[in-house]
């Protein structure tokens, strides 16, 4: 039986990173991006018309930017660290074993073996490889972590199970 092990320590940076990667890669995404510049096209033109072309100081637009910009990363921000925060196994050295048929991880305070069936999607994003254990949640593995044969006969590995297990994936 063909496996690799590999193991891993998440750091808060590489975990606060990948988040924000993961939430812009999310809101780009067309059933997101297009309600979203027809919510702000209202606001602007229901703005602009209840102020009779001349802008106040605090508009809803502003709001809405203000929002935009400097709330809801902040709120992605403090979210990403009470997950880090009160997750043990986040912070737990752990031990993946990628096979054909399981992928095990092994921490310090849990063990857990499963089909590749039961993860529904995995995806890298920079030199992040994520596999969702629920359709929001996922495993964050840092592939600096490991050396280049190691990256290239995992990924390799990664493309054959998602195939033959029909998983979600953006592996190349």
């Amino acid at each position: 039986m063909n496996s690799i092990k590999f193991t891993h320590i998440t750091n808060w940076d590489f975990y606060i990173k990948t988040t924000f990667k993961v939430f812009l890669k999310g809101l780009l995404k067309p059933q997101f991006f297009i309600p979203f510049l027809i919510i702000l096209a209202i606001i602007i033109y229901v703005s602009i018309n209840s102020l009779g072309y001349s802008f106040r100081f605090i508009s809803p637009v502003s709001i809405f930017i203000l929002y935009l910009v400097v709330m809801y990363p902040w709120n992605i921000y403090r979210n990403a660290k009470a997950n880090f925060e009160s997750s043990a196994s986040l912070k737990e050295k752990l031990e993946y074993e990628f096979s054909e048929e399981y992928l095990i991880i092994k921490g310090e305070s849990f063990e857990s073996k499963s089909q590749w069936k039961n993860y529904p999607k995995i995806f890298k994003i920079g030199n992040a490889l994520l596999i969702y254990n629920t359709r929001l949640t996922a495993y964050f593995i840092d592939l600096n972590q490991m050396d280049s044969v190691e990256r290239i006969y995992l990924t390799d590995m990664l493309k054959h199970i998602t195939i033959s297990n029909r998983i979600e994936n953006n592996l190349k």
